[in-house]
């Protein structure tokens, strides 16, 4: 089970800076926080200097505490004060904190530097609510700032970044409580970890000169140099990496690689995969191709009146749970960030109440309760409270998600698109359906459309639902369709009381202009979009089952209302993202990895060079897919990556075949 995170316990000094009370220290330096933070890591790495004087198309900086986000405003001040073509195009910031800070304790530390205040003022605006071990990503400054914030102890948090073996991390702020106070913290194991992380020529600075910090980072491979200290301290350490690692957390059998050159990508289908990837590489800079089959964008699963969005969670707090919450809170951000620039996305924050709405989902229910999830999150209700919150009489427990919400998929891909187009950087193509592709001899793929016209571009990625499997090269990836109903209904007394999304075997969501939503049937193997009148009496007839009252039974629909599409779902409810795999090379060649040997021995698996796919996002897809978008984009281009290696790992389009050879079965399906 996941650690649960518990926030920092803050006094108040004399100076009105916080002094974290379980090591009785001070989270910077009483004569002036800023200005030890500029002195200590942005000038004894030299990152002005470094900008200035080269070209990063992104750079990575990681710190080891991040407290009230001192360092990290301070260096995105520093960003912003360089001209663009003397400052990276992107800066990664990588921060670890076990003991992460209330907002509003975060907020009054940082009201004490006034030239800070346009920037804490974004932060304090995204920091996280929901506090779970593993990642956020926080995106500023139009994209050209990430911040990462890993919860959770360091030591497990460095272990779980996805790192290749040229390295991830430029910079290193090794921050912290005094190592005296945090003696856990600074340890050689951490030293060993940063240095396998480094890039070459990767720095680091820190505020102590403790003999024994400086001898652990010779010893871990960096050179260490000694510096007059900030204020009263009379000397700090700062030093570079002079053996360089090559150290991948990313096992042969689920490799991945950064593209070698990426002059146009091709992205094939504009439902929710196909626009989340577009918005993250405009956010990038990077030129790219939308061909959608269809003569309007989100025209499939993506097009539904209301999709409720919530993290899938389970009892275990598994790598599925990790991954969904990271995405919701994402998805969140997306949302708040595309209505600032103007753009109308219908949604209501109105909670999302599971019901327990026999023996065997009850069950179920209180087990996931069990986990030790925030309440920020979940938490259990009464069915007297279930029923004060839904605004209508209910008769079952369950589980409200107090951050649920619905939303309209169509306005999220709507507004990706819009940016991209309106940014130059990405074209929609409507009614180019692709029906076989090639690769050439200069590493790049040509395309081929049903209209006769043809493209060459340095990446494909696949993004069109369950017709992924109709491509050449792309036939056996485990995409099952499954075809599923919405019924529409008019509002009425009481039924316009709904104030909450209600789940149960089914779904029924608050009106959005008089109308509600209610379904969806889940029908394996059918892809007929037509509206079956049978469905729509299913769809009332499983809330009248779950929910026996009055309300329930005083709905009429009217068959006509509704709309069907077709999911493309997996059987492990995690979507495919990223290289695909040669899967006849892998079948034939690839050896069985269920001995320590073999997997010490294994070659790197198979792929199609330049051939990505984003697919299988289910019943799932409006939560799922901004962050998938992001996770790809960073795999493209070779940044950090806001989740964990088994994240990545459950998620590679080739784990399916991967899992049989590591039980020693042949890959002979998937």
């Amino acid at each position: 089970m996941v650690k649960p995170i518990h926030s920092a316990d803050l006094a108040w000094n004399e100076q009105g800076y916080p002094v974290a009370c379980a090591f009785d220290d001070v989270y910077f330096s009483n004569q002036d926080g800023l200005a030890e933070t500029r002195y200590v890591f942005l000038n004894q790495n030299q990152l002005p200097q470094r900008w200035y004087n080269a070209s990063f198309n992104h750079f990575t900086i990681a710190e080891s505490g991040f407290g009230s986000g001192l360092n990290f405003l301070a260096t995105w001040y520093l960003f912003e004060q360089l001209p663009e073509e003397h400052r990276p195009k992107q800066i990664n910031f990588i921060s670890f904190e076990k003991f992460p800070l209330e907002k509003r304790d975060i907020e009054q530390t940082l009201a004490h530097w006034g030239e800070l205040k346009p920037y804490a003022e974004q932060l304090i605006a995204h920091y996280p609510t929901i506090l779970t071990q593993g990642c956020q990503r926080l995106v500023f400054a139009n994209g050209r700032i990430n911040l990462d914030l890993w919860f959770g102890d360091i030591h497990e948090s460095l272990q779980q970044i996805p790192t290749s073996s040229s390295g991830l991390v430029d910079c290193w702020y090794l921050d912290g409580f005094a190592p005296s106070k945090n003696p856990d913290m600074w340890t050689q194991a951490l030293f060993d970890q940063m240095a396998s992380l480094s890039r070459n020529q990767a720095t680091v600075a820190t505020f102590t000169a403790a003999g024994f910090v400086r001898r652990g980072l010779i010893d871990a491979g960096f050179r260490i140099e000694k510096a007059p200290g900030f204020g009263r301290k009379r000397e700090m350490l700062h030093g570079q990496i002079e053996r360089q690692s090559t150290y991948s957390s990313i096992p042969p059998w689920f490799y991945r690689h950064r593209a070698e050159q990426i002059d146009e990508v091709a992205i094939i289908g504009a439902g929710l995969a196909g626009a989340s990837l577009s918005y993250a590489l405009t956010k990038r800079g990077i030129k790219h191709h939308i061909y959608e089959s269809e003569n309007a964008a989100a025209t499939a699963a993506s097009g539904n009146r209301q999709g409720a969005i919530y993290p899938l969670l389970n009892a275990e707090q598994s790598t599925l749970s990790e991954f969904f919450i990271s995405a919701f809170t994402y998805l969140n951000q997306i949302i708040q960030r595309l209505r600032a620039k103007g753009h109308y996305i219908a949604s209501e924050q109105c909670g999302v109440l599971h019901l327990g709405y026999n023996e065997k989902s009850a069950k179920k229910l209180a087990k996931t309760a069990q986990a030790q999830w925030p309440e920020a999150l979940i938490k259990p209700i009464s069915a007297e409270q279930a029923s004060n919150i839904a605004g209508l009489p209910l008769e079952h427990a369950g589980l409200f998600y107090p951050q649920g919400l619905w939303a309209t998929p169509a306005d999220v891909v709507q507004a990706m698109l819009y940016e991209a187009v309106s940014s130059g950087y990405g074209n929609v193509h409507y009614q180019h359906l692709l029906t076989h592709w090639q690769p050439l001899a200069d590493g790049k793929i040509e395309l081929h459309f049903a209209n006769q016209s043809s493209k060459k571009v340095s990446q494909l990625v696949v993004c069109n639902g369950y017709q992924i499997t109709q491509i050449p090269a792309f036939e056996k990836l485990p995409i099952t369709p499954v075809r599923g109903q919405v019924t529409h209904l008019k509002s009425t007394e009481p039924l316009n009381n709904l104030q909450t999304v209600l789940c149960y075997d089914g779904y029924l969501t608050p009106a959005h202009h008089q109308i509600h939503c209610i379904g969806a049937t889940y029908q394996r193997l059918q892809v007929e979009r037509q509206l079956a009148n049978e469905d729509s009496r299913q769809n009332l007839q499983a809330l009248q089952d779950c929910i026996d009252q009055s309300w329930t039974h005083q709905i009429a629909i009217d068959e006509s209302l509704g709309r069907a599409a077709v999911r493309a779902t997996v059987r492990d409810h995690l979507p495919l993202m990223g290289p695909v795999a040669n899967i006849d090379a892998l079948i034939r060649e690839y050896p069985p990895l269920n001995t320590h040997k073999s997997r010490e021995s294994a070659p790197q698996l198979p792929l199609l060079k330049n051939v990505y796919t984003l697919s299988g996002l289910g019943a799932r897809g409006v939560t799922s897919a901004p962050l998938l978008g992001e996770l790809l984009a960073c795999e493209l281009t070779g940044e950090a990556a806001p989740v964990s290696q088994a994240i990545l790992d459950a998620l590679h389009p080739a784990r399916f075949w991967v899992r049989r050879l590591l039980r020693g079965q042949p890959a002979t399906r998937s």
